[in-house]
């Protein structure tokens, strides 16, 4: 810790107390369980045979909190305690890839502008490969609640000991 006028100052930098960080990893656990229920609902979306422009609006809107709140969940395993350090890797590797389907889905999906014209051909590539993304997405999603799951277990014995 960082002394001044015997006063903390506190920042990013500072570790959280394990009781603290299971608290707040297990909240972020279950938004992020009810997150990917959205995901799955949007690529059953994607898969249907009409995609309402205004779906594909709220949809990406949707994403970009999805965004804010993976972010979010990777700014507190920087603050985890260092007895959990060794088992960080692998779970920030898979928020990394989330992250990045995120932006790749945000990306692909159109903005709804009236009178923009788009061939039909491509059309049915976009929504392919927004179909394909959504699939890599819901088992990337799967795979950091896995480790989450399993950082969530190492935590909760450490607290017992």
């Amino acid at each position: 810790m960082i002394y001044r006028t015997d006063k903390v100052i506190e920042g990013p930098w500072i570790r959280l107390s394990l009781n603290v960080f299971l608290d707040k990893a297990r909240a972020s656990q279950a938004d992020m369980k009810a997150m990917l229920d959205s995901i799955v609902y949007a690529r059953d979306v994607f898969q249907s045979a009409r995609i309402l422009p205004s779906q594909g609006d709220r949809i990406a809107n949707a994403l970009h909190m999805i965004q804010t709140a993976v972010l979010d969940l990777l700014n507190l395993t920087a603050r985890m305690p260092e007895s959990l350090s060794p088992s960080r890797f692998s779970l920030v590797r898979n928020i990394y890839k989330v992250d990045a389907l995120l932006n790749d889905l945000i990306l692909l999906i159109p903005p709804s502008r009236p009178g923009s014209p788009t061939s039909s051909y491509d059309a049915v590539h976009q929504r392919r490969e927004i179909q394909r993304e959504f699939s890599l997405l819901v088992q990337a999603f799967e795979d950091m609640l896995r480790e989450l799951s399993l950082l969530l277990d190492k935590a909760h014995f450490l607290k017992r000991h």
